[in-house]
Formats: structure tokens, sequence, C-alpha cells
């Protein structure tokens, strides 16, 4: 095939920054002190910052928290990871209550 390339058509001179939004649907419960423990099918990185939106009965909340600890776990006979966070900036987690609190 003499029409392939033999090099990269593009190469940024400078590494480029930028931000990932990816949903996984997870489950949250309380940890201890100011801590969620996140139930999710996909493993995080300590010290990775991510957004929680937490959603019930209606009401929505996006809660910026720092990856604490990873581990895998099995649910239901698959793997699974048990990641626990902590809100950032000390969020207050009244308001985390509240949006829990609204379920039916």
């Amino acid at each position: 095939m003499a029409d392939r390339r033999k090099h990269q058509r593009f190469v940024p001179s400078e590494a480029w920054e930028g931000t990932m939004r990816v949903l996984h649907e997870v489950s949250v419960q309380r940890g201890h002190d100011d801590e969620l423990v996140v139930i999710s099918r996909a493993p995080s990185c300590a010290g990775d910052r991510l957004n929680l939106d937490l959603v019930g009965g209606g009401a929505t909340m996006s809660v910026p928290v720092e990856v604490v600890d990873s581990r895998p776990i099995v649910v239901g006979g698959s793997v699974a990871y048990q990641v626990r966070v902590l809100p950032q900036p000390a969020a207050p987690l009244a308001g985390i209550d509240a949006v829990g609190a609204n379920r039916s």
C-alpha cells in the first residue's frame, strides 16, 4: 500500500492541558468523618480531582472531590472499585444529606 503514511500527520510542539468529562453511574455512601465512599466500575488514582454529581428526588448537586484511595472489590460477581473521596475544598456535607433525603 503505497499511499500509507510513514510519519504522523500532526505533532503538537508542546504538551496540551485539558479537561475530559467521563460520566459513570456510581453508588455513593457516607464514609468516616467527611469522606464519601463511591462504588464504581471504573478505577481512580489517589490524588485525582473529580466532580461528583449527586442526583436525588429531583435535586442535583455537583461536589468537587479528591480521591483518597481506590481498591478493587467484587460486587455481584463482577469487579468494581471502592473509591474513597474527600469533598473539596471542605464542601459542606449538609447539602449532600439534603439531596439524599429527597429520594423517594
